[in-house]
């Protein structure tokens, strides 16, 4: 008995279609800080709590992307 393997391909998404999805979660995270992880270098921790709260507030803030800051 032989097994056949199928041999497709899977489905690519067209790049604009990928790109726009990356853009969504993107901002889901950057606005929620949830699925996945924040990582907060020590020079920025060592600036305290304070700092931090107002840094990730005006991170997750922040919509004003266009071609020079935005890969996607």
């Amino acid at each position: 008995m032989t097994s056949e393997r199928s041999t497709k391909m899977p489905k690519q998404r067209p790049k604009a279609v990928q790109a726009e999805r990356i853009r969504i979660l993107n901002d889901i995270f950057r606005q929620s800080g949830s699925d996945g992880r924040v990582m907060i270098t020590s020079g920025v921790q060592a600036l305290g709590p304070a700092f931090v709260s107002r840094a990730m507030a005006a991170v997750a803030a922040f919509d004003a992307f266009d071609a020079d800051n935005d890969p996607h």
